[in-house]
């Protein structure tokens, strides 16, 4: 593998040729890339990991909301509502998941603290981008950024790429590091697999919603249970209603309510990364809060 460092400073020697004070800055740019594409490989993989064990979760949670369990197994609709709430807590926490790849967006305090931490020698600069042409609206809108999300390269007026390109005098250098160095390749096949984790990831939630509503079967012709997901980012919520003349009534409402949602302090939103054992993860009480739950029953 042949880093962006390495490769500028061949490619400088012979045909760049910049000024020292130049060359520094430019080479501290480049040393941040390579964080970057090491760090950002690294969670992608741990993101597709946790999906893997999250669709797992899904299978589980709705087997037990299967017809057959409904009718003979000796839960309650509050039982429900726990196992319903678990599902909606790891559901967040792949969503902020989500979100940590892309931008790098720390919603969580441990990952705060790792941000700002003086061991951090690499901080973002999303941060440090005003506001869009409107005057009012801020291109990245948290307090912090890992650093070495894909919008920390690729992200306007502040990502690495086009400060590279300022300090470079051109984008055709940029890429001609770029592209012979592995950062390039690296960074379309992240493009790939992010891409498909979004996919496999709408795929879970549908499945799971029509898990759940075909799992509490139909009575009178009709569906006995209905799930309803807002999936707005920072406002998610979840309906499930279920009403079965063999369980009961109930009603129950989760919302996330925006920061309301937590990890423990200690907890980043990635876990151990790659060593992270998530499907023991989900089993836990693994958050503090969870935003607002209105729980209904009778029967």
């Amino acid at each position: 593998m042949t880093n962006c460092v390495a490769t500028f400073k061949s490619i400088n020697d012979k045909s760049f040729n910049y000024p020292p004070n130049r060359y520094k800055a430019i080479l501290s740019l480049f040393k941040h890339a390579d964080h970057i594409k090491t760090n950002l490989t690294s969670t992608r993989r741990t993101l597709i990991n946790m999906i893997k064990s999250f669709q797992t979760l899904t299978t589980t949670v709705t087997s037990l909301i299967s017809t057959t369990n409904t009718q003979s197994n000796n839960l309650r609709m509050s039982d429900y509502n726990k196992i319903i709430q678990l599902w909606f807590k790891a559901y967040l926490r792949v969503k902020d998941a989500f979100v940590f790849t892309e931008s790098g967006e720390c919603r969580h305090k441990k990952d705060k603290e790792n941000a700002s931490s003086k061991l951090n020698h690499y901080k973002s600069n999303l941060t440090r981008c005003g506001m869009q042409g409107d005057g009012y609206t801020k291109y990245w809108k948290g307090s912090h950024y890992s650093g070495y999300g894909w919008d920390e390269y690729y992200g306007s007026v502040v990502g690495l790429r086009s400060r590279l390109s300022h300090f470079m005098g051109s984008e055709n250098r940029v890429e001609k590091v770029m592209s012979r160095s592995d950062f390039n390749a690296m960074m379309d096949l992240h493009e790939v697999e992010y891409k498909e984790s979004g996919d496999r990831m709408k795929w879970i939630v549908e499945r799971f919603k029509r898990d759940v509503e075909d799992g509490f079967g139909m009575e009178d012709g009709k569906r006995v249970g209905r799930v309803w997901i807002k999936e707005e980012d920072k406002q998610e919520s979840m309906v499930v209603e279920v009403n079965n003349s063999v369980k009961g009534y109930m009603k129950l409402s989760l919302q996330r309510l925006g920061s309301n949602y937590k990890l423990p302090e200690n907890e980043g939103v990635m876990g151990n990364g790659e060593d992270e054992d998530w499907d023991k993860k989900w089993v836990m009480e693994d958050c503090v809060g969870g935003g607002e739950t209105k729980y209904e029953e009778e029967g």
